[in-house]
């Protein structure tokens, strides 16, 4: 993710016309939503002061990520602005799922066996941040292809917080609001409110972890030729701040959609602009004005997987735009299923039970499972004892980031083992001694299982 530092500068009071489609809004978000929490790990070369400015961001993040969560109403002028308005309705289901799934990455209350870990870092060790000053943070997806010298491919999800930057020239969200929220000259313009909260959303939006509650594929960084306003020419420029992306999503074709989902900053500026909002107004500045895409526009790709020795060049390409789209996330067989083997740790030293012990504990746990489940109600667990080492979890989490989930409804004891049987069964298929737990998503309940090791194996996996 490139980081710009403000710029201001004089801003037209005209702003383009978009053609409105059906502003009606019936879809639901996408059944892969799973209730998640996040466990920060790793901090290679994070101070301690460095660790809780991140944690601190984080928190303004899920401030950021609730505003945009639920129903999103087409025809405001945060969704027109940002997100494309109406004209972008073939991506409407796309663009909610993943807003809402952002507000799901909550941080893990002490061990948790639901948490999905990601690895922060403050240690630049691709060289990212040096090679692109104006860097904020960077982010890279497990299995991410290394350039030479730029060290080995991550294993979970990885971000990377700059330190020249993110930790000396950006603000806490509190301290924008206080800074610009009175100040009558910028309280109106969101280039104001780039807070760190933002940078984290950003980030976030990059990882397949979270953009898979869509069908949209991995979310890049954009580039798009435009002609700034007062320039009189066209310029090659990332899709990056609150001028940009509204520059793109006020394109005028029902392709815009598509750009506008896959560009983490539209998603990122558009949360932000809410969070403004709910503090008192929403803030209309900059107006896009007579700046305007290239008649013959295409975006094109920066996978963040792949970091440029530079910073792109703002000289127009000779040949036309290329369109460089990233290989899709590959959901499993079962799209509602997520095994847990391996998943965010090491599988040698990953705790397990056996199957006859989990199936027993499944009998246990529906027999007495009657809870009514709801968003304010949201979790409902048991824990079985394996040994003196190792626990087993057994829940039913209702799925708060699915906006279509509005009904509480009762647990029954043959849909709890039915579920839970599938991700017994479905998840390890290859060892019946070795169950690593998962969770599966099926109508507004994640149900789900995990095991606590407290004293983790050390070396290799036994055999059967």
């Amino acid at each position: 993710m490139k980081f710009s530092s403000i710029l201001l500068c004089s801003i037209s009071t005209s702003i383009f016309n978009l053609v409105l489609a059906d502003p009606s809004d019936t879809s639901s978000s996408s059944n892969k939503i799973v209730v998640q929490s996040e466990k920060l790990v790793g901090w290679e070369g994070c101070s301690a002061a460095q660790q809780k400015v991140v944690y601190e961001a984080w928190y303004s993040m899920l401030d950021i990520a609730y505003q945009a969560t639920g129903r999103i109403y087409w025809i405001e002028q945060p969704s027109n602005e940002y997100l494309g308005g109406p004209i972008s309705y073939n991506n409407h289901p796309d663009i909610k799922a993943v807003l809402n799934n952002a507000y799901t990455f909550k941080l893990a209350y002490s061990w948790n066996w639901r948490a999905w870990k990601i690895n922060i870092r403050c240690d630049d060790y691709t060289g990212t941040c040096k090679k692109r000053p104006t860097a904020g943070a960077w982010t890279l997806n497990p299995g991410a292809k290394m350039a030479p010298g730029e060290g080995p491919s991550p294993t979970m999800d990885t971000i990377n917080f700059c330190n020249n930057t993110f930790f000396d020239n950006t603000n806490t969200c509190a301290e924008s609001w206080k800074l610009y929220g009175n100040d009558d000259e910028k309280k109106n313009d969101l280039r104001y409110y780039q807070c760190r909260g933002w940078v984290v959303i950003h980030e976030l939006f990059h990882l397949d972890s979270l953009s898979k509650a869509g069908d949209q594929g991995h979310i890049s960084d954009l580039k798009m030729a435009w002609w700034p306003e007062g320039l009189g020419k066209m310029v090659y420029a990332d899709v990056y701040g609150p001028l940009k992306t509204k520059v793109m999503a006020a394109w005028d074709d029902t392709k815009v959609g598509k750009y506008v989902v896959t560009n983490a900053d539209n998603l990122a500026q558009y949360s932000l602009s809410l969070w403004v909002k709910s503090k008192g107004k929403y803030p209309p500045l900059p107006e896009v004005g007579k700046n305007r895409i290239e008649k013959n526009f295409e975006p094109s790709f920066i996978d963040d997987n792949t970091k440029p020795e530079s910073a792109p060049s703002e000289t127009p390409p000779e040949a036309p735009l290329e369109l460089k789209k990233p290989e899709p996330f590959t959901m499993p067989t079962d799209p509602y299923l997520d095994c847990y083997a391996g998943a965010g740790m090491d599988k040698a030293t990953q705790p397990f039970v056996d199957q006859p012990f989990a199936q027993d504990a499944i009998g246990k746990f529906c027999a007495s499972a009657t809870a009514t489940l709801s968003a304010d109600d949201s979790i409902y667990e048991a824990q079985f004892a394996v040994n003196d080492n190792t626990t087993l979890w057994i829940g039913a989490g209702w799925q708060i980031g699915d906006a279509s989930c509005q009904t509480p409804r009762a647990i029954t004891a043959r849909e709890c083992a039915e579920q839970l049987g599938m991700v017994l069964n479905n998840c390890d298929t290859d060892s019946r001694k070795q169950k690593y737990g998962g969770s599966r998503v099926n109508n507004c309940i994640a149900w789900m299982m995990g095991i606590d090791g407290k004293m983790l194996r050390v070396g290799a996996l036994a055999e059967e």
